[in-house]
């Protein structure tokens, strides 16, 4: 029964009704104490400088191949706009890139510069360049950053090769994002076992590497701070541009860089990579050198034979500050490109020179909007990734057609997306601990993709040390071929790029495509219901679930159809402001298994023609299923909704290979409850004020009547001067002068 309350000041009243929201609910509860987070701080603005996107027809007049210019710039248009808003300098944010320069300009990045100018004049110029007739956009540049991180650094290196281990990397048995036996952190804490760990916490890689190694025909770029191209546990790994000549001053392989023989540094502007803790950490835990009898164990590292292990290309968007001071809130711990741009034209080289794999542990920041110069640079990535500059594939040399973009989704604790992490094209990485619990820094929420392990170093008794060591951390190598323990989304995101490197190596080559990547990333997860193992407000907001290495990578029959959905007419209850759907499998059938169910929602009539398209009206959601029992029930609940509303209802069932059971719509529309005002009447003389003063005291008696007969109740916002009897239907009120507050 659904109570109603009124609120009474004198003959004043109001009701609670309901509003319509986007069908989401959110909880807020907070199941777990972490420790106060060190500020990422907000979205940092670069004063001084804009990316604008010229119209075409302007930049047709200017030399394309240089890529900067100060007036004149041989384009009287271009010169007038520029001294009207006190430019002196515009740089292309994608560089002429040689051999690709002509597929740049067919995508328009060739129209991309950033604007210099007077930072005090930053708001004039920015309106000014919004009613520009030359400018199609024109946008802020913001800072990218890294959240703050700490090393601690392993200084172990004995030799200790367990019974698990396929390799003699001597640090393997200290990697329990690789491999979990539920023993790291079990410590003792006077007479009490502190449990920090469970048993397949981690990735699943060991019968994962009996499917692939890595091939060096797939190629990772990483996005970060710069790679150690001189670390013993990596050199064997690095990508090396085979038609670049070192440090001779000439872009020899005519892709619009000089000397870039591991990749390039776009802080430098210089092919000389500098080598860069976090960068180096990322890059180990991808493809750090496997059976190679020193250091630790890489998820794509090979096997330590030739022609295995992916590479790694160093795309340099961080350096250290050399003038770092701690003690200055204002000093920070890196350097990024100068304009902050660079970190665009970083994502393009990668698609440019072979990679496959985008991998980035940066972002702007929570409830950040993804500047679009980055948002063209990762749908150029999707699309040319593994592609020639003639635009057809790279045959033997390409083991995917398309690149995969995958971005670390943050570490501030909260769930507001965090761009680029929470763009449509990215697949966003979410940390877990040793035993599974959402890492108390990791960001989340509905946009997140996928769980992987980040770690969780040592706070009040929880994932306490060992020895000394941050063991429930991530290990990985760091530089001057050191290594050491970190924690983050950062550290979870290489997991997912590794995983990716060891589906590509396996499955790569001709007629290979992204989407069948993604298809095994975002299916490849383990059989485990994520919010059997982390506190509420973390409940559906892990993405998809734990990721699975050797899940990821086992072969999927392509032929298979997953058995039909059916709604379960019981389990359909509807509220005001809310409807609940019941539906499971049609099958137990373990050939017809569902990976997902897709559900379609919407107070449009759904059809067979109108279902699936794009449509604001109507909202999708995917539901995992694959830990489910498919004799069980699904229940899932729609939140937010309109009172007194039809809504229609269709499901799908998904399998793991992305095939598609038939469409199953709801015979019937669901409508919501409608819960209107209760009516109030004065029983008696119909007077609209009452006057009261001194010690007068006023009678009233009210009549209640409610259209759909619900309970009801009502507050009197004096009750020390208004006494008040429910009655009935009836209220009495009997209202003193003389203990309300002095007033009209």
């Amino acid at each position: 029964m659904r109570s109603k309350l009124l609120l009474f000041f004198f003959l004043l009243f109001i009701t609670v009704g309901c509003h319509k929201d986007d069908f989401i609910s959110v909880d807020s509860s907070n199941g777990e104490h972490a420790p106060e987070v060190e500020s990422a701080g907000g979205v940092s603005q670069i004063k001084g400088v804009m990316n604008v996107k010229f119209n075409e027809s302007i930049i047709e007049d200017i030399n394309s191949l240089s890529n900067f210019f100060t007036i004149p710039t041989g384009s009287h248009s271009l010169d007038e706009f520029l001294s009207q808003i006190g430019a002196n300098r515009m740089d292309r944010v994608f560089p002429y890139a040689g051999k690709y320069e002509a597929r740049q300009r067919s995508e328009g990045l060739h129209l991309w510069y950033t604007v210099s100018f007077d930072p005090q004049h930053h708001t004039r110029v920015a309106d000014f360049s919004l009613n520009s007739p030359i400018v199609d956009f024109s946008e802020n540049v913001y800072r990218p950053k890294l959240n703050s991180y700490k090393i601690i650094r392993e200084e172990g290196r004995t030799f200790q090769r367990g019974s698990t281990s396929l390799f003699n990397d001597p640090l393997f048995h200290k990697q329990w994002n690789l491999y979990n036996d539920g023993s790291v952190g079990q410590i003792m804490s006077g007479d009490k076992i502190i449990h920090s760990s469970v048993a397949g916490a981690d990735i699943n890689i060991i019968p994962a590497w009996s499917e692939s190694v890595g091939s060096p025909h797939v190629i990772v770029s990483i996005v970060d701070g710069g790679v150690d191209v001189s670390h013993e546990d990596l050199i064997a790994n690095l990508w090396a541009n085979e038609d670049e000549i070192p440090n001779n001053g000439i872009d020899d392989d005519d892709n619009g860089y000089i000397d870039d023989v591991n990749g390039y540094n776009f802080v430098d502007n210089s092919g000389v990579i500098l080598p860069h803790d976090h960068g180096t950490h990322v890059a180990g835990v991808i493809a750090a050198t496997n059976d190679n009898g020193v250091g630790i164990s890489g998820i794509a590292g090979g096997d330590h034979r030739a022609n295995s292990g992916a590479k790694l290309m160093s795309c340099q968007i961080f350096k250290r500050n050399p003038n770092y001071n701690p003690d200055d809130i204002n000093s920070s711990e890196d350097l990024t490109t100068e304009t902050g741009s660079g970190v665009a034209a970083a994502i393009v080289y990668g698609a440019n020179n072979g990679a496959v794999i985008s991998q980035n542990s940066w972002g702007y920041g929570p409830l950040s909007k993804t500047p679009k110069v980055i948002g063209e640079a990762i749908a150029y990535f999707r699309r040319y990734a593994g592609v020639g500059d003639n635009g057809i594939s790279q045959a033997e040399h390409s083991p995917m057609r398309g690149g995969s973009v995958i971005f670390a989704a943050g570490n501030d604790q909260l769930p507001y997306e965090s761009a680029p992490s929470a763009d449509p094209g990215v697949i966003s990485v979410t940390a877990y601990a040793p035993n599974f619990a959402a890492s108390w820094y990791t960001n989340y929420g509905s946009w997140v993709t996928l769980a992987a392990p980040g770690g969780w170093m040592g706070t009040k008794g929880k994932y306490s040390q060992e020895n000394g060591e941050y063991t429930s951390a991530i290990l990985s190598t760091i530089s001057n071929s050191e290594y050491g323990y970190m924690q983050g989304t950062s550290m979870a995101c290489p997991h997912v790029s590794g995983i990716a490197a060891l589906i590509v190596s396996k499955y790569g080559g001709a007629g290979f495509a992204r989407d069948e990547l993604e298809q095994r990333l975002l299916t490849g997860i383990k059989p485990i219901n994520p919010n059997n193992f982390v506190s509420s407000k973390y409940h559906n907001n892990m993405g998809r679930g734990f990721i699975d290495a050797y899940i990821a990578l086992v072969d999927i029959d392509k032929s298979l159809t997953p058995s039909d959905p059916m709604f379960v007419e019981d389990e359909i209850l509807v509220d005001y402001t809310s409807v609940t759907l019941g539906f499971s499998s049609s099958s137990t059938d373990p050939l017809k298994s569902v990976d997902s169910y897709i559900l379609y929602f919407s107070p449009k009539e759904l059809t067979p023609s109108n279902y699936n398209i794009e449509d604001e009206d109507i909202h999708i959601r995917e539901v995992v299923a694959s830990y489910h029992d498919p004799s069980k029930l699904f229940v899932l609940t729609y939140t937010g909704l309109t009172q007194g509303k039809k809504y229609y209802c269709a499901i799908e069932s998904q399998s793991r290979n992305g095939n598609r059971s038939n469409a199953l719509f709801l015979k019937r529309e669901v409508k919501t409850l409608v819960n209107s005002s209760p009516l109030l009447t004065v029983v008696g003389e119909s007077i609209e004020k009452y006057t009261v003063a001194g010690n007068d005291e006023v009678v009233l008696r009210l009549k209640v009547f409610d259209t759909e007969h619900h309970s009801w109740d009502f507050k009197t916002t004096y009750p020390a001067a208004v006494k008040s009897i429910k009655d009935g239907d009836y209220i009495n009120l009997l209202v003193n002068a003389s203990k309300l507050p002095i007033g009209e």
